[in-house]
Order: structure tokens, then sequence, then C-alpha cells
């Protein structure tokens, strides 16, 4: 018998979760699965760049979420 290893899960932070429900109005469990899909294009993560930037949040914490923009 062979087993699948499971799904790889991303961890992100409560704050961007936090902050990307207030954004977009949502559960922070939808939050995390916007999360999923902003984090697979560039663009997405431009975008969640600039959430983070309309709440003010520091620039420290933007650069801790390995954005690569």
């Amino acid at each position: 018998l062979k087993y699948m290893k499971a799904k790889s899960v991303k961890d992100y932070d409560d704050w961007i979760i936090e902050l990307v429900a207030k954004w977009y109005e949502v559960s922070t469990m939808q939050a995390s699965e916007y999360l999923d899909i902003l984090y697979a294009s560039t663009e997405g993560r431009e975008h969640i760049k600039e959430i983070a930037n309309a709440y003010g949040t520091d620039p420290k914490l933007i650069t801790k979420l390995k954005l690569k923009v």
C-alpha cells in the first residue's frame, strides 16, 4: 500500500486574515481561501500588499509575508 501525503495547508498570520476579512467583508474562513487565490498570482500578491498598506500596517510586517513582489 502506498500512502498519499496530506495536501500542504498554508498557514497565514491571523492579522492578514483579519485584514482581508474586513476588506472583502467576509468570514475569516473565506478570507483564508481568498488568500490562497491571491497568493497564486503576482497581481494577487500586489493586491495583498495594497490591502495591508490601506490599513496602515507596519512595513516590516508586510515584508514578513514574503510576497515576492
